[in-house]
């Protein structure tokens, strides 16, 4: 005698694994939609992973650490235990359109700020603080021109100079970011 199984059993599980699966954009939807918008000085680390396809590897002013060092208490990356977020206190600029700036480091959430700041959550790692922005995927209709702007600031600047590069970002409540845009030189490629 054959035994049926209840529907539940089925439809549950598959239900919390489809909900699962679809929060994970959800989440990066709801901080496009309601994150403050912020520009971040930046430079090509790695042009090509072949592994994940066409990306860009970025580095950022705000991710390295003698950067930020000099903004507060903390005197070593070693004070900060690995595994627990920081937020970094981001200023907007006078001027429009022009990369934010680290004005503060806490270990905790701020609970306010003034209007024309924000925390954004960032993850300590071997001597750097990572944001989750570090990975930039290039649209295949985008990659030659992007790869001849950064060939020709490359060949423009000397080691020292900073290249024209900012990625705009979207930063949420809870200082989780998502990428909107790569700004080179005075070229926007949406994301």
């Amino acid at each position: 005698m054959q035994t049926r199984i209840p529907a539940l059993r089925l439809w549950l599980p598959l239900a919390i694994q489809v909900l699962m699966i679809a929060s994970i954009p959800a989440t990066a939807t709801w901080i496009y939609a309601t994150g403050k918008t912020v520009i971040l000085q930046t430079a090509p680390v790695d042009p090509y992973s072949p592994l994940l396809g066409y990306s860009q590897t970025l580095s950022y002013d705000v991710s390295r650490w003698d950067n930020l060092e000099k903004l507060g208490k903390m005197h070593s990356i070693d004070y900060i235990k690995r595994g627990k977020p920081i937020y970094i206190i981001l200023e907007a600029p006078a001027q429009a359109g022009n990369p934010w700036r680290p004005v503060a480091i806490q270990l905790e959430k701020p609970n306010s700020l003034p209007a024309n700041q924000l925390a954004l959550r960032g993850q300590p790692e071997y001597g750097q603080i990572r944001y989750g922005l570090e990975t930039y995927y290039i649209p295949e209709g985008k990659i030659q021109d992007i790869n001849r702007e950064f060939e020709q600031i490359r060949r423009g600047l000397g080691p020292d100079s900073r290249p024209p590069i900012w990625l705009e970002a979207r930063v949420g409540a809870d200082g989780q970011a998502v990428p909107v845009a790569l700004i080179v030189r005075d070229r926007r490629y949406t994301y």
